[in-house]
């Protein structure tokens, strides 16, 4: 919950298409899966602050660092969307905290497949 509201953690995106050629950033690469920084969600939520790319994966199997400049902060409804998603998932832990399950961290899916917790 910290993390998320202080902006202190990664967001990891991978492609449904397999890869995304950011010629903006590194041309010539296509990646696979891209690592943004994120800020914290008001600032976010504000458009005050963008994702930043930190690194991406390539198709060469290795990570990259990377120093892409931020995102537009002009797309204020992308932004206030995304800070939307990440609010929802920090109600998400917190409704989390209520299940004894999740609370002393005893697994609760079957080898075959997810099932009720008991």
């Amino acid at each position: 919950m910290w993390k998320y509201s202080n902006g202190l953690y990664d967001f990891i995106w991978a492609y449904k298409n397999g890869s995304q050629s950011w010629n903006w950033c590194a041309p010539n690469w296509l990646h696979i899966i891209t690592k943004f920084g994120v800020p914290p969600i008001t600032n976010f939520y504000k458009s005050l602050e963008s994702f930043k790319v930190k690194s991406f994966f390539a198709e060469d199997g290795h990570w990259y660092s990377t120093n892409c400049p931020e995102w537009d902060p002009s797309f204020n409804a992308f932004h206030k969307s995304h800070a939307y998603e990440i609010l929802g998932r920090m109600c998400h832990l917190l409704q989390d905290m209520a299940v004894p399950a999740h609370v002393h961290a005893n697994s609760h899916a079957g080898q075959n497949g997810m099932y009720s917790d008991q």
